[in-house]
């Protein structure tokens, strides 16, 4: 996860096991928003490159 600037915040892993494309990305999505909300932040810009759904 980065700032405005770019800047590195935070990373993180999960294992997901055997799972679709779309889900590894909605899990990521979801991990990543209660980290940051954990972190106190309160606006969040998600971006994802993701383009392979099922």
């Amino acid at each position: 996860m980065c700032d405005t600037k770019g800047n590195w915040i935070l990373g993180f892993n999960r294992f997901l096991g055997v799972c679709s494309v779309l889900e590894a990305e909605l899990w990521s999505i979801f991990e990543g928003l209660s980290l940051l909300l954990k972190q106190g932040f309160d606006r969040v810009l998600i971006c994802t490159d993701c383009l392979e759904a099922d």
